[in-house]
């Protein structure tokens, strides 16, 4: 069974993810943090193992991205699209309603019961690109992999930068410079730049499959502060 995600409220309404911009690596943050500073606090044990229960939830959900490691964007409630206060506050650019949209994209992730799917890429409607995304739950993995002395989630968050500069289904460097078989990318104003990253790979309309066509446009390869700083953010944990 799968365990040791986060929820948005006690409520237990809307599970974690995030589609765009990603904070996913905060909770482990907060946690060994307070572990490593509070030892002997009463709540102690809880905060750790929470820690491991996510540790858990990380190499559980990597069985379905092999063999190219990219972490899953997370596990998704079929009826979230229902919590419009949430929901839309996270989707960037939609107003109307996008339930059946949001039905096809579960069905094409993996049902993991009859509420519960697990989504490759976020579910999203605009602004596709989830380099921010997976490097930031690497960060969450290197994190909990040096607090427990893992090495095997320290892999996982290794695998993350892996992907970005080549280790995907494409054989292509997301690192203008960097690499073999980069592309270009999309700069508006400054022109290739050694090192500039891009939003990240995308998935095609409703499916969970990588979709990096080699059209040069935004949002998927348009460069982005973001994802550079996500990338030095995990590589400091190294």
């Amino acid at each position: 069974k799968t365990k040791g995600f986060f929820y948005r409220d006690l409520d237990k309404k809307s599970i974690v993810h995030f589609n765009h911009q990603s904070r996913d690596q905060v909770y482990m943050q907060a946690l060994t943090l307070l572990c490593e500073t509070q030892p002997q606090h009463p709540d102690y044990n809880v905060w750790e193992n929470s820690i491991k229960l996510y540790a858990g939830y990380l190499k559980n959900i990597m069985q379905y991205v092999q063999p190219y490691g990219m972490l899953p964007s997370g596990i998704y409630h079929v009826d979230e699209v229902k919590d419009s206060a949430n929901f839309y506050a996270l989707q960037i650019w939609i107003k109307d309603d996008v339930s059946k949209d949001y039905k096809e994209q579960l069905e094409n992730g993996v049902q993991l019961d009859k509420e519960h799917y697990l989504r490759v890429f976020p579910v999203w409607f605009s602004f596709k690109g989830n380099a921010a995304v997976h490097l930031s739950t690497g960060k969450a993995a290197a994190l909990c992999g040096k607090f427990l002395n893992d090495k095997e989630l320290i892999n996982i968050a290794e695998q993350q930068l892996f992907w970005i500069v080549g280790k995907n289904p494409f054989g292509q460097s997301l690192i203008f410079g960097e690499g073999s078989n980069y592309p270009q990318l999309y700069t508006a104003l400054p022109g290739e730049t050694v090192g500039e990253i891009p939003v990240g790979m995308q998935s095609r309309f409703n499916e969970d499959t990588p979709y990096w066509t080699q059209f040069n446009t935004a949002t998927y390869k348009e460069v982005w502060g973001t994802s550079a700083g996500k990338w030095f953010s995990l590589i400091s944990e190294f």
